[in-house]
């Protein structure tokens, strides 16, 4: 651990050395050619999964660019890229729960967006699959899904509006972080949101509504997922079929509260539930709790959830959360951001095994993540 750890901070103070400072006439020249903001983020982390049969560790190290570019009036070019190293080890039962390190480049989305007078945007390219208004993890978290996204929104002093409609191909099994082509099948996906927030001073109540739908998926897709929780017919890759469609909707409600000066509580609940399954295989509720003040100019975010998520809420391969289907159990988060926005994040999860699945294990996860941004424009 400690060989693992003195890795995690020297790669991130070396990579701290790559950014010094930026001249104005680059700044100058980045707003002349239309770029409205630039962002570098570099971070390093460190994974420790204890299963009680699967057993991986893994350090990360990643660079990310983010920028959005003016390319003609209202239209606009949105990119977020990350370059990542991995290694590490496991120990699986299964060959397909087994994990493998790997040093790679993703787009985290890469879209071209058009705004009306503040009032509809839309969205066209490998979408944003991190936009909160948008997309929920219950739903579908992690790569990117080349698409089109409709946003109608609405803000004034007392109330903040918006329904946002996506229409998506998500990424087929083996191509999770890449979106140049699909290797067989084309599935779908639909979602339509409606979120609604009322500004009550320094508190606000939040309420989002969902629908979600996936079609055309993959024998293969459904041969990978019968290791991560959903009902699977079918012995070989080529004849697994989901037992269960996946179309259902999402409610969830939460407040921020403002105590004092610095201190903010901020409870909610959600539940997803997929109309195409049985009882017993179709719900999935979060109830969580995050609460962040500000200590000697050090922002700092605890966050806690209990969850019980059944076996095909939504679709394994799309879920990249802590809230895993077939599983149940609890999760643990402590964030630090220093003035020179150096983030450093510790986070804890323990889940089991909601009904027993042969391919399943309860496990226990720990996390360490430094991450710094610089703001460039």
């Amino acid at each position: 651990m400690k060989k693992e750890r003195n890795s995690l901070i020297s790669s991130l103070l070396l990579s701290t050395l790559i950014c010094g400072p930026v001249s104005a006439d680059f700044k100058s020249a980045a707003k002349g050619l239309g770029f409205e903001n630039l962002k570098i983020k570099l971070g390093a982390g460190y994974t420790d999964l204890a299963g009680s049969v699967d057993k991986a560790k893994l350090f990360s190290s990643k660079i990310g660019l983010e920028t959005k570019a003016n390319l003609s009036n209202d239209i606009y070019f949105n990119l977020s890229l990350t370059l990542s190293s991995e290694t590490g080890s496991s120990k699986a039962q299964y060959d397909q729960r087994r994990f493998t390190p790997k040093s790679r480049y993703s787009a985290n989305y890469a879209y071209l967006s058009y705004n009306v007078l503040d009032l509809f945007d839309l969205n066209a390219g490998a979408l944003d699959n991190k936009d909160q208004e948008a997309t929920d993890n219950l739903i579908s978290s992690g790569a990117s899904s080349m698409g089109v996204r409709e946003k109608v929104s609405f803000e004034n002093e007392y109330l903040k509006l918006s329904a946002v409609a996506t229409q998506a191909s998500p990424y087929n099994d083996e191509l999770s972080n890449r979106f140049d082509n699909v290797d067989e099948g084309e599935p779908k996906f639909f979602s339509e949101f409606v979120n609604v927030k009322f500004k009550l001073g320094t508190h606000s109540i939040d309420i989002k509504g969902a629908q979600y739908a996936y079609k055309n998926l993959s024998s293969s897709l459904a041969y990978n997922d019968r290791y991560y929780g959903n009902t699977v017919s079918g012995t070989s890759e080529s004849k697994s079929v989901y037992v269960y469609g996946f179309k259902g909707r999402l409610l969830k409600a939460g407040a921020t509260i403002a105590i004092g000066k610095d201190l903010k509580i901020s409870p909610s609940v959600k539940q997803i539930k997929n109309n195409s399954a049985t009882n017993g295989h179709n719900t999935g509720k979060v109830y969580a709790l995050e609460a962040s003040t500000e200590i000697l100019e050090n922002k700092i975010t605890i966050s806690l959830s209990d969850f019980s998520i059944d076996s095909d809420t939504t679709v394994s391969y799309y879920n990249s959360s802590p809230y895993k289907n077939n599983y149940q159990g609890r999760t643990l988060e402590l964030s630090i951001e220093n003035p020179e926005h150096l983030t450093t994040t510790l986070s804890y999860v323990s889940r089991e095994v909601k009904n027993p699945q042969f391919y399943l294990s309860d496990e226990k996860i720990i996390t360490v993540n430094l991450r710094k941004s610089y703001d460039i424009l």
